[in-house]
């Protein structure tokens, strides 16, 4: 998977998690990304380019380098204790995050239970 190396001269990124544990972290890419980066442009004066976007481990820090993280197939994914903890301090800062795409009730229900496990305190 290519990711775009000068990414430096635009204001937002695009930060795709990737979930140690997930057989669909990687589903629609490039176009996911490339998507959503072209309506922000059109759309938005936030300067971007439609290849503004990187892949951010979610067990690692680099995550807090990005307002904003979005993770693909969520219904598929089984967090570990690092990347609970992660997701949980980059809401907790004011991070934005977005889960997308779902097949069937069962994947909305692994979500739900990994969402759980963030954020034991706060109900759905």
């Amino acid at each position: 998977m290519r990711q775009n190396p000068d990414i430096s001269r635009t204001d937002f990124i695009f930060a795709r998690w990737q979930i140690a544990q997930s057989n669909g972290w990687w589903h629609d890419y490039p176009e996911a990304e490339e998507h959503i980066n072209q309506i922000m442009s059109e759309a938005t004066g936030v300067n971007v380019d439609r290849n503004s976007y990187l892949f951010v481990p979610l067990e690692t820090k680099d995550i807090f380098k990005y307002p904003f993280g979005y993770i693909s197939e969520p219904g598929m994914m089984t967090l570990s204790d690092e990347e609970v903890k992660n997701f949980r301090e980059f809401v907790d800062r004011g991070g934005f995050v977005m889960l997308d795409d779902f097949d069937n009730a069962r994947q909305f229900e692994i979500m739900k239970e990994n969402m759980q496990r963030v954020f034991p305190d706060r109900p759905m």
